[in-house]
């Protein structure tokens, strides 16, 4: 009866020491997933990162772009301005 008890004591030692190391390869298995999730997502912030940069760029491109039309198109204004007021003057001279 002592030999039964001492063989079903080392079988649920044996089961019990399994079970750790089953829990250990499956705690190492998550471990790398989050590992993974964690690269995945430094990856991400990443591109979004790139991707702002890359909208900012764009638009101060564009406020530049506006701003130089605006310049031009005043400049000739400007221009226009100065003929018809010359042309006035001469018309009023004669």
């Amino acid at each position: 009866m002592d030999t039964v008890i001492i063989i079903l004591c080392a079988v649920a030692a044996a089961a019990a020491i399994i079970t750790a190391i089953l829990s250990l390869m499956a705690l190492s298995s998550v471990k790398k997933e989050i590992e993974k999730i964690k690269d995945e997502t430094n990856e991400t912030k990443k591109e979004i990162s790139s991707i702002k940069s890359d909208a900012l760029s764009a638009v101060n491109d564009g406020i530049k772009t506006n701003g130089e039309i605006l310049q031009s198109s005043l400049r000739l204004y400007g221009e226009q301005v100065s003929t018809l007021s010359a042309s006035l003057d001469t018309r009023m001279e004669s």
